[in-house]
């Protein structure tokens, strides 16, 4: 191969290396989930990094012939929502994600703000078949302010321990940056999480189901996309 061509394309390949952001994941977590407990089961994975909580991504399986998936940074303030045929999923290695499909979390402003507004508390054990788990709550600060006030109830296992907790939601993610003593909050493996609002049943139930060690699985993002829109 002629050297000049050689080197453009080393350094082609050098420059497109150096312009993504790589995402990698060590774990699956299977839940399932209801808005209501009247309502229809659906079935959620989780793929995350145990040693980084910044980002994770989470597939919905609706029964349809395709996978749906949100992507989330904490850190840089983005998602991004995309589909894809489940044979390619299972099958891929690595999927590259577009800017086109990047879109802002919220208003950060707007959000630091709300995260200030609650806090989290731990309550005592709550035992589910001879085995007790830890019991967390989101709380807010001052809940009088607010007629539709709903908790967020963490049943958590106690033995099963990441290096950085599974945090789904971007806000409850900013309040969980507030805590000092965080290594007092065990939210690493969730058996159960809930709302639930005074005088009202469970609502946005997950159930754990499966946690399984994974490899060789990435998501790629340019590393020049605008996350301001």
């Amino acid at each position: 191969m002629n050297k000049f061509i050689l080197a453009l394309l080393v350094a082609f390949i050098s420059q497109s290396i150096i312009s993504q952001r790589a995402y990698n994941f060590d774990y699956m977590m299977a839940y399932t989930y209801q808005e209501s407990l009247e309502g229809p089961i659906k079935v959620q994975a989780v793929f995350i990094n145990s040693k980084d909580n910044r980002y994770h991504l989470i597939l919905q399986n609706d029964g349809n012939p395709d996978f749906e998936f949100n992507f989330v940074d904490h850190e840089r303030k983005f998602e991004t929502f995309f589909s894809l045929e489940k044979s390619s999923f299972l099958n891929a290695n690595r999927i590259n994600l577009d800017c086109d499909l990047v879109k802002r979390i919220g208003t950060p402003k707007y959000n630091t703000k709300f995260a200030k507004k609650y806090f989290f508390e731990i309550q005592k054990d709550t035992v589910i078949q001879d085995t007790a788990y830890n019991h967390i709550v989101l709380k807010r600060r001052n809940p009088k302010k607010r007629k539709k006030n709903w908790e967020i109830h963490y049943i958590t296992h106690k033995t099963e321990k990441f290096e950085k907790p599974f945090i789904g939601n971007h806000k409850v993610y900013l309040i969980w940056q507030q805590i000092v003593n965080k290594e007092k909050f065990n939210f690493d493996v969730i058996k159960e999480e809930y709302s639930l609002k005074k005088g009202k049943e469970k609502a946005f139930v997950y159930k754990f189901t499966e946690m399984r060690k994974i490899t060789n699985k990435y998501i790629y993002i340019p590393d020049d996309c605008d996350y301001s829109n």
